[in-house]
C-alpha cells in the first residue's frame, strides 16, 4: 500500500493508503479533480492554540448578512479575521464576528485600535478602516458542533 500522508498526520489512523496499481493508465483531464491542494497557511487556520494574550494583525473583514437559523436573521455580520504575528503560533488566524444589533460587543475592539469613544457621542466604525491594525486578543478554546475552536475573549491596545 502507499502512504498517501505526508508530515505529522501520517502516524494518525485515520490516514489514508491507496493499493499501488500496476497498470496504470494515462491521466485524462477529469482526473485533476481529486486532487487538493492544501498550502502552509491553509494548515494553520484550523489550528487550536493554547488559551492565551496573543499579538495579532487585523487580516481582513468581509461584510456578511446573518442567516436563517441566526438569533436576527438578515441582520449585518462583520466577520474579522486576525492573524497572529509572532511566537510560536505566528500565523495562525483566529476570528470574532460583531453584529449590528449588538454594538456594544464592540466598543472593547474599538478602543484596542486606538478609537476614541465619547458616552456623549455616537461613534461611527468602519471595520475596513482596522485591516493592518496590530493590537492583542485574548483566546480561549470551546466546542462548537463537537469539534474545538479557538474564540475570541476579549481584546486590548498592543502596548
Amino acid at each position: 500500500m502507499q502512504n498517501l500522508c505526508s508530515g505529522e498526520i501520517s502516524s494518525k489512523k485515520f490516514c489514508l493508503k491507496q493499493k499501488s496499481q500496476k497498470n496504470t493508465k494515462p491521466k485524462t483531464k477529469g482526473e485533476n479533480k481529486m486532487k487538493l491542494t492544501i498550502t502552509p497557511e491553509d494548515q494553520l487556520k484550523g489550528k487550536v492554540i493554547p488559551p492565551g494574550v496573543y499579538k495579532v494583525e487585523v487580516h481582513s473583514v468581509e461584510e456578511t448578512k446573518a442567516g436563517a437559523n441566526a438569533k436576527n436573521p438578515g441582520s449585518q455580520n462583520w466577520n474579522v479575521q486576525f492573524t497572529i504575528i509572532d511566537g510560536e503560533y505566528k500565523g495562525v488566524s483566529v476570528y470574532k464576528t460583531f453584529n449590528e444589533t449588538a454594538p456594544g460587543f464592540a466598543v472593547p475592539f474599538v478602543e484596542a485600535c486606538g478609537g476614541k469613544l465619547n458616552p456623549k457621542e455616537a461613534f461611527e466604525l468602519d471595520f475596513h478602516r482596522t485591516v493592518k491594525t496590530h493590537l492583542r486578543v485574548v483566546v480561549s478554546n470551546s466546542l462548537y458542533n463537537g469539534t474545538m475552536k479557538n474564540q475570541i475573549d476579549g481584546f486590548m491596545p498592543l502596548s
